[in-house]
C-alpha cells in the first residue's frame, strides 16, 4: 500500500513538472515587439540562434508597415544603439531581428553592448505606417512624429521622442545625414507607433 501511494505521488510529480515545462515553453515562444529584438539580441551576444517560425508575436500592430527600426536605450534614457530599414523587404519578424542585431553591429556611433549590460538596458520598437511629405517644421510634434529629411541620396532619420523640439529634430536628422546648411532638402513626416519594454 505504501509503494503504491509513493508510486503515485511520483507520478503525480512527474506529471507536474511536464505540464509546467510544455507551459514555460509555449510561454517563451510568445513574444511582444521588443521582447523579439531583446531576444534576437541576446541569442546574438551568446552565439546562439533560435527559430523564429517558432516565435508568436503577440500584441503586434495589425495595419500597414511601411518601415521597422529598433532602438537599445540605456538606465540614463539615452540611446545605445539604433537600426532599422524605412522599406523592409521582408516579413515584421524578420525585420525585428534585422534590425535589432544591426543596432548593436551597425550603428558605429556606439560601442556595442556586452552581455552582462543587457538587463539593465531597454528595447524600442518603431513601426512607420506611413511616409507624408510636409512644407514646414512647424507641422511636427517630435514627441509622436518620427522626421525624415532627404537631400538627393542623402536621407537622415529622427523617430518620436528622440527630440522634444521639431528644430532640433530637423538640425539632427541634416547631420545624421551628412547635408550641408545650404543644400536644398524635402521633409517628411513618419506616421509611427511606438512599442517599449
Amino acid at each position: 500500500m505504501i509503494n503504491r501511494n509513493i508510486f503515485l505521488i511520483v507520478l503525480f510529480i512527474s506529471i507536474l513538472g511536464l505540464v509546467f515545462s510544455v507551459n514555460e515553453s509555449v510561454i517563451a515562444k510568445e513574444l511582444n515587439l521588443p521582447q523579439l529584438a531583446r531576444t534576437s539580441v541576446e541569442s546574438y551576444l551568446q552565439g546562439k540562434t533560435f527559430n523564429i517560425k517558432e516565435i508568436e508575436l503577440i500584441n503586434s500592430y495589425r495595419g500597414k508597415i511601411v518601415g521597422v527600426f529598433v532602438t537599445i536605450i540605456d538606465e540614463e534614457n539615452k540611446s545605445r544603439g539604433c537600426w532599422g530599414n524605412l522599406y523592409p523587404q521582408t516579413g515584421l519578424k524578420e525585420s525585428i531581428v534585422s534590425s535589432a542585431i544591426g543596432a548593436i553591429k551597425k550603428d558605429y556611433r556606439f560601442k556595442p553592448p556586452a552581455l552582462a549590460e543587457l538587463p539593465g538596458l531597454k528595447f524600442q520598437v518603431s513601426l512607420v505606417s506611413d511616409v507624408i511629405p510636409v512644407s514646414s517644421v512647424r507641422e511636427f510634434n517630435p514627441l509622436k512624429d518620427g522626421m525624415m529629411v532627404q537631400s538627393g541620396g542623402k536621407t537622415g532619420i529622427l523617430l518620436p521622442g528622440e527630440a522634444i523640439d521639431a528644430h532640433y529634430q530637423m538640425v539632427q536628422c541634416k547631420l545624421k545625414a551628412n547635408i550641408q546648411p545650404d543644400e536644398p532638402y524635402n521633409l517628411f513626416k513618419l506616421v509611427t507607433r511606438v512599442y517599449k519594454d
